[in-house]
């Protein structure tokens, strides 16, 4: 993951958006040190100019910013 590309971010993109505030310091996509745990799988169904975004994760619906996901790259 690159910093800087959640700025194109869009609807229908899958994300990675953290369980804890912990989770922003780990990355997602490193098996090494096991962190996924600290991270749900959410896709966007929202986002509006400022960058704030409606993300459906496990069925619930979260509002969170695009400074607090991760775009999964794989």
């Amino acid at each position: 993951m690159i910093w800087g590309e959640n700025d194109m971010l869009k609807k229908e993109d899958l994300v990675w958006v953290p369980k804890q505030a912990l989770a922003l310091w780990s990355n997602p996509e490193d098996n090494l040190y096991e962190t996924r745990d600290l991270w749900n799988i959410g896709i966007i169904i929202d986002k509006d100019d400022t960058g704030n975004l409606k993300v459906l994760v496990n069925g619930k619906m979260e509002y969170t910013h695009t400074n607090f996901v991760k775009k999964m790259v794989r």
